[in-house]
């Protein structure tokens, strides 16, 4: 894998962009991804084997649990500056969410993990009905997303 500084801070824009928009439409949000939890292992990535098995399963943890009304969310946030995701890109967490941030409308999308793996279908955010997001908030997560992330 080639190392892009430029993606990896975009990616991490869009995690802070959903973790707040998230926070503003009354979810508590936690951070859960390894590099958050085991960040010891992110920075030294010799240290394990991520391809299979357990090493898989950390490596590939959400980045966020999102919890309102006592009902919790894996969330996975990813960045694509052409809106599209692989399948492929998910082995483990079927349960979890995947929030794809891209830089042009609808700006942001989301499925089921499990059935984005199934279909490859990501649904436009303001219609979940499992993760609410009031459309005033999410007009205000736009205006960031293009100002930071190069909207159109």
């Amino acid at each position: 894998m080639v190392h892009n500084p430029e993606s990896m801070i975009k990616g991490r824009l869009a995690e802070a962009i959903v973790e707040e928009m998230l926070r503003e439409a009354d979810y508590e949000v936690y951070r859960f991804g390894y590099e958050s939890i085991v960040q010891n292992l992110v920075q030294s990535p010799d240290k394990f084997y991520k391809k299979d098995g357990v090493g898989q399963t950390i490596s590939s943890m959400p980045d966020f649990i999102a919890v309102k009304n006592r009902e919790p969310h894996f969330i996975e946030v990813k960045y694509r500056s052409d809106g599209e995701l692989e399948k492929e890109e998910f082995k483990k967490w079927d349960e979890g969410r995947v929030i794809l941030v891209f830089p042009f409308y609808p700006y942001f999308k989301i499925s089921r993990i499990a059935e984005f793996k199934a279909s490859g279908k990501l649904y436009d955010l303001t219609n979940d009905w499992f993760v609410k997001i009031p459309r005033s908030i999410l007009k205000k997560y736009v205006k960031i997303v293009t100002k930071y992330l190069g909207g159109k």
